[in-house]
């Protein structure tokens, strides 16, 4: 979580709720598009967690930059594959 982000325990906590909301919706029929929309937004949310990472240093977590730029891409193949599957 960047250094910049006030309430930072907060977001973690929040956004972890919130993937599991969103994991529920997407699980069923009735509310898969919100879930995917949802699911989305975080996902595009947490760009800036891994473009943060990508600075390197204390802010990669002690993870190699092949993996932090893995990451990143996983990103954008995950917000396609959801807007696929809704």
């Amino acid at each position: 979580m960047p250094l910049y982000l006030p309430y930072r325990l907060f977001l973690i906590y929040l956004s972890g709720g919130l993937e599991i909301l969103a994991g529920l919706l997407f699980y069923f029929h009735n509310t898969r598009i919100f879930g995917g929309y949802l699911i989305i937004g975080l996902l595009s949310i947490f760009l800036v967690v891994h473009v943060n990472m990508l600075r390197g240093g204390k802010h990669a977590a002690g993870l190699p930059m092949w993996i932090l730029v893995i990451r990143l891409l996983l990103q954008f193949i995950l917000i396609y594959w959801i807007t696929y599957l809704i």
